[in-house]
């Protein structure tokens, strides 16, 4: 029974011998395969691996790790038969690596699938989406207009009709501020997307646990560097082992990888760079490493069926990467039939042409101007504060535009005049800036060209019309130069974007803090 133990350690050394010879000859290092060479000698194993030695010291390196490989393989299966508790951790641990890859591939693929969906979903359905809530949007304005013409030349009360209109348009109008929250997201992950082709997804959430903190890993850390360190080991084969231990160890902590981190803390605790290691320890090393892969499983399998629970509609339709093309291009089809239905019904209020003639015989402008006071008080906009300087006069307008937060115009109050055609809605109110701002489309004399002339119908409205002008004012679009006599600055704006942060944040701060333009304001006001 002593010898037979005795044979199994020094087989096991063997072993261990000859996978540091392979690494070597892999490495190309002669010198330490010599080294290793005289090592397995002084074993008194020749006889089990003669014909391993002989290749080595003819330098027939291709031959011997080929019979390294034959050797290992059959002492493997020797050790298994020796310790059946062993060999079923062993292949319980095999089953578990290949249960977690094949849940690891099958949730890369979900990710692509999702991936692509969104890419081409932004490149080919958002334009069309945008284009319908914008249709949709006016034509219920359309229809508000023409419920209300419609009541002035028949005198019939059709308040429940209106009411039912304007939910509508508001619910519309919610839909739109919705949609382009949607459609920023989705312009950030596309454009992301085209930054990271081609590279690991790094964007992509891991199913790495955070049980512990950052302070409690650092130490167990520390504890496995000291006890791994390659200076602490006098043998070749030992120092070897702790320098990919060592290795595997910092990749593990540098990549938050707490779980590995913990199994090799505890691993070491057991002695896993002992020169003899115990049958209990090895064990136990074992059932480590099993448990952590049985709750590594778990907890991936527990995410990827959360994930595939949010997106099981949509990946049964689409369960690979080939079937997102033609779904997304049956969408594409429902969502242009949708557009082309709208844009017949808006055709049908044009033609008809009713709010035009209504407007021109039996509303005149001032109550064009007053009704959209009236729905301008209802709906406020933020950051917006605008009514006629004189109640006696509806055409002449001043009011305040607050800089967004989120921009160089932060904190400042921009003074605006908007002054009414006498023949409004058919033609468009005019806006200008009194207060002086750095900005491409704006003259130094305040005045707002850009758009001034596309997009304004007489279908418009006030409200509507001031949204569109706070966006222009304060979330500027440089790719176009639609007002030349600002051409050098919206060239200077497309070349310099410090310039984009820096000028006007400093003109407001001049020009338009809040102390000064509000006493102006007010002081107007009263």
């Amino acid at each position: 029974m002593y010898q037979r133990l005795t044979n199994e350690k020094s087989i096991f050394h063997l072993t261990k011998r000859l996978k540091i010879i392979a690494d070597f000859i892999q490495l190309g290092d002669i010198e330490e395969i010599n080294k290793q060479v005289q090592a397995v000698r002084e074993l008194n194993l020749e006889y089990i691996c003669s014909s391993i030695i002989e290749a080595l010291e003819q330098a027939q390196y291709d031959h011997a790790v080929q019979q390294i490989n034959v050797l290992l393989n059959r002492y493997s299966e020797v050790l298994m038969f020796i310790d059946p508790e062993i060999a079923a951790l062993q292949l319980e641990l095999k089953n578990l690596q290949e249960r977690l890859s094949e849940i690891e591939q099958n949730k890369q693929n979900m990710y692509a699938i999702i991936r692509t969906y969104r890419i081409e979903k932004y490149k080919r359905l958002t334009p069309v989406e945008s284009a319908i809530i914008i249709a949709k949007h006016k034509f219920y304005f359309q229809k508000m207009q023409h419920i209300q013409a419609k009541a002035t030349t028949s005198g019939v009360d059709n308040t429940v009709e209106l009411e039912q209109c304007q939910k509508l348009y508001e619910q519309v109008t919610y839909e739109f501020e919705q949609f382009e929250k949607r459609k920023k997201e989705d312009e950030n992950y596309y454009n992301e997307s085209r930054r990271t082709k081609g590279k690991s997804s790094s964007h992509l959430k891991t199913d790495t646990t955070m049980d512990e903190t950052m302070s409690e890993m650092t130490k167990l850390y520390r504890e496995a560097v000291f006890q791994c360190h390659p200076d602490r080991f006098s043998e070749d084969d030992q120092k070897q082992l702790a320098h990919n231990i060592c290795t595997r160890l910092n990749n593990a902590y540098a990549q938050h990888d707490w779980d590995t981190v913990r199994l090799i803390h505890e691993q070491l605790k057991l002695g896993l760079l002992a020169v003899n290691v115990p049958v209990d320890n090895a064990k136990k090393l074992l059932r480590l490493e099993r448990d952590a892969l049985r709750q590594q499983f778990e907890m991936r399998a527990k995410r990827y069926k959360q994930i595939y629970s949010l997106n099981e509609q949509f990946l049964t339709i689409v369960p690979t990467q080939n079937h997102v093309t033609p779904y997304l291009e049956r969408m594409e089809a429902q969502l242009h039939d949708e557009l082309a239905d709208w844009n017949r019904q808006i055709e049908e209020f044009n033609k008809k042409d009713l709010i035009v003639a209504v407007s021109n015989n039996f509303i005149d402008s001032q109550q064009c101007i007053k009704r959209d006071w009236e729905y301008l008080i209802k709906h406020p906009l933020e950051n917006i504060m605008i009514d006629p300087i004189n109640d006696d006069d509806l055409y002449h307008w001043q009011g305040i535009f607050i800089g967004p937060n989120d921009t160089s115009y932060k904190d400042g109050w921009f003074l605006v005049q908007i002054d009414f055609p006498h023949d409004f809605p058919k033609k468009k109110p005019m806006l200008k800036l009194t207060t002086k701002i750095d900005h491409p489309n704006v003259t130094t004399e305040g005045i707002m060209k850009l758009c001034n002339d596309q997009s304004w119908s007489s279908h418009d409205h006030l409200r509507s019309y001031l949204l569109r002008m706070y966006q222009i004012i304060f979330y500027p679009k440089v790719q176009s130069d639609h007002n030349s006599s600002q051409s050098m600055a919206i060239q200077q704006f497309r070349n310099d974007r410090t310039t984009l942060d820096e000028t006007p944040k400093r003109w407001t701060d001049t020009y338009a803090v809040l102390y000064n333009t509000r006493e102006k304001y007010i002081q107007k006001s009263d």
